[in-house]
């Protein structure tokens, strides 16, 4: 199918769909009794959903989506609270295995702490939906005093700019002890996630999966696999044993909770967790994947983690063959091992092809420090009990298969290097729009670093600079500061007090936009906001300025939100002092299409991509203490009169200082 083609469906079925289910209100419609649309939380959870997917009632969203094409309206009721982890509803897990699956136990790896969960599940609810499907959320806030939002990751929103859930640029955030309805068209196939994007939230659980099942007849990739089953979805996240504001902004000098590097890592919200040092061992259940020898099954790989630190992934004895990436179909590519960023999201196909019986899955933690933290799953044949693996597991697991690449490694070469690969020499099924092999018609060069504040300069009287201390417990001199806040061109962006879509003409934003004097030469605290022609091709170089290898290894995610791009070019620090990134290769003309990419530690990348989805965007760091701390900035896309019409009724927030008199 032609890309171009397919697009164009897309986005007249969003057009259609989106007046008639959100943008164009009619007083004269019969109100829907949203009950009757409420779908079951514990699908991906409960097996049996992966053998009713063939049967439907009609009103079942999590379906076969080849059988059941037709759209329907999926609605979601999720509760935001403060939770605990190997609390009271987990009675004596893990010294009774069955108390560790009693309703609302979150067991993670085993170790008691506070979290924050949608529906007292760890990840959240997963939704398994098909394209073209109006999803309904009602998000009740009853965590103490924090707000929250969620935002629909790697949902383009076309029509629907205000469904973003990005707080102060599509909407305010949702108070404490208060509702707020989402209402949108799934316009985005693939496998995607969602989550709150609110401050440092995402540390402590709330997220969870967010699948658009197409037909196989529109899956170009579907005939490489039997079985595509919901229990298929795993979502890795990094994991501390505190609440993430116990280390923010960071200690100065008790070395208790040092740097922000996990201690744990979670598949599927479970784990076990192991240290000699404090004698810590837990027992807890781990996620099993059951498979059939013989079959070949689709894995929808999430990596829903935070911090700086990389991770790898493998199967013991089991290649992957890679079929997509942040849900867009890939040519397909045999790897042994995937090395993952934040939101780095691939779809996998695996071959139940060797000797029954279970088999590791291994996560661990990549780049300096990160190593101690690692977790295990298990890879389960059916009629094999429910014991371990009795095979080690360790790092060397990683490279026990021969042959095949693996994805993504940020210290090995990848251009030339067959034991490699990068993001640019994976390439899309579909051939991308001719316009991107052609000259931009706007290019922007940015500069992923951070400022570091003396002490006085930080602390003087009456100034609030925002600040983190990423090497925490670690003293801070007066002389060599240590003490940062992030950039982008030398701009750590500050958003309004209100939604930006919503009040485009504001005067306020002209007054808290940065000056021409900041970008790239003073350090400023301001609103970045960039205007983009709408319908122009857009050319991005990122540029990591931050990281110092082998000592600091970012490998910072960006992410781009309303739109995709094309990965042009991925380039290391030598290539860059070389002046390769301004170099692009426009021969090729499958470059891979993603919303999230990874910049090699100290080098670059190039992305293009048409900037046709009006509204305001925000694109950042998707480390989530880099996005808190200022390395974002907005894209407004058209003119405020190019922008789908708005709810009238949307909760408006900002600034309250009356005269005084």
């Amino acid at each position: 199918m032609n890309r171009l083609w397919f697009f164009s469906i897309t986005t007249a079925v969003v057009f259609i769909f989106t007046c008639t289910f959100v943008a164009c209100r009619d007083e004269n419609k019969k109100q829907l009794n949203l009950e009757d649309y409420l779908q079951p939380l514990d699908v991906g959870r409960n097996p049996k959903y992966d053998k009713l997917i063939n049967d439907d009632d009609g009103k079942l969203c999590s379906r076969n989506c080849t059988k059941y094409p037709e759209s329907r309206i999926c609605y979601y009721q999720l509760v935001a609270e403060q939770y605990h982890a190997m609390g009271p509803a987990c009675k004596n897990c893990p010294f009774f295995r069955d108390d560790c699956f009693s309703p609302q136990c979150v067991i993670a790896d085993g170790i008691e702490r506070t979290i924050l969960v949608f529906n007292r599940l760890l990840p959240g609810p997963e939704f398994h939906i098909c394209f073209g499907d109006r999803v309904i959320v009602d998000l009740e806030n009853k965590m103490p005093a924090r707000e929250v939002t969620i935002h629909w990751h790697g949902q383009l929103q076309k029509k629907s700019p205000w469904e973003d859930g990005v707080p102060y640029v599509t909407q305010c955030p949702i108070p404490s002890n208060s509702k707020f309805r989402y209402d949108f068209l799934a316009d985005t196939s693939g496998t995607h996630f969602y989550h709150s994007h609110e401050s440092l939230q995402l540390f402590d659980g709330l997220s969870g999966p967010f699948v658009v099942h197409t037909s196989a007849k529109t899956d170009p990739v579907s005939s490489l696999y039997d079985y595509d089953l919901f229990s298929h979805t795993i979502q890795i996240r990094d994991w501390f044993h505190e609440i993430i504001d116990v280390r923010y902004p960071g200690y100065n000098k008790n070395t208790t909770y040092t740097a922000l590097q996990p201690v744990s890592y979670l598949i599927n919200g479970m784990g076990s967790y192991s240290d000699t040092a404090s004698r810590q061992h837990t027992n807890t259940p781990l996620a099993e994947f059951v498979v059939k020898r013989g079959n070949k099954y689709r894995f929808r790989i999430i990596t829903d983690t935070s911090t700086t630190c990389s991770l790898q992934f493998a199967i013991e004895d089991h290649a992957m063959l890679l079929i997509a990436a942040d849900g867009y179909p890939v040519k397909p590519q045999v790897v042994r091992s995937l090395f993952l960023s934040s939101v780095d999201i691939y779809d996998v196909v695996v071959t139940a092809d060797k000797f029954p019986r279970p088999y590791w899955i291994r996560v661990q933690g990549y780049g300096p420090g990160c190593s101690p933290a690692v977790q295990q799953a298990i890879l389960r044949y059916e009629g094999t009990g429910t014991s371990l693996p009795l095979t080690p597991n360790t790092a060397e697991l990683f490279n026990a298969i021969r042959g095949p690449p693996q994805l993504n490694n940020g210290r090995e070469p990848c251009h030339f290097n067959d034991d490699n690969l990068c993001s640019d020499e994976i390439h899309s099924i579909y051939p991308a729009n001719e316009r991107l092999l052609e000259t931009p018609d706007e290019s922007y060069i940015f500069s992923a670093d951070s400022y570091a504040y003396s002490l006085d300069e930080l602390f003087g009287e009456g100034t609030y600079h925002r600040f983190y201390l990423p090497e925490g417990g670690k003293e801070v001199s007066p002389l060599l500061g240590g003490v940062y806040e992030d950039t982008i061109n030398k701009i750590s962006n500050m958003v309004p007090p209100f939604p930006l879509l919503f009040d485009a003409e504001n005067p306020a934003i002209n007054q808290m936009k940065c000056t021409k004097e900041c970008i790239n030469i003073k350090h400023c605290e301001c609103l970045y906001l960039i205007k983009l022609g709408l319908n122009n091709v857009i050319e991005m170089v990122f540029i990591d300025k931050l990281s110092v290898p082998p000592i600091i290894e970012m490998n910072h995610p960006f992410h781009i939100h309303g739109h995709h791009w094309s990965v042009m070019k991925v380039g290391s620090q030598a290539e860059l002092l070389l002046g390769e990134a301004f170099k692009v290769n426009t021969s090729n003309k499958y470059p891979l299409a993603r919303d999230s990419v990874a910049i090699p530690s100290a080098g670059f990348v190039v992305v293009r991509f048409i900037a046709d989805n009006p509204g305001f965007w925000l694109l950042h760091c998707h480390f989530t203490a880099h996005n808190d701390n200022g390395m974002q900035f907005v894209i407004q896309v058209g003119e405020p009169k190019d922008f789908p019409e708005l709810p009238e009724d949307w909760p408006k927030c900002g600034d309250y200082l009356p005269p005084v008199y």
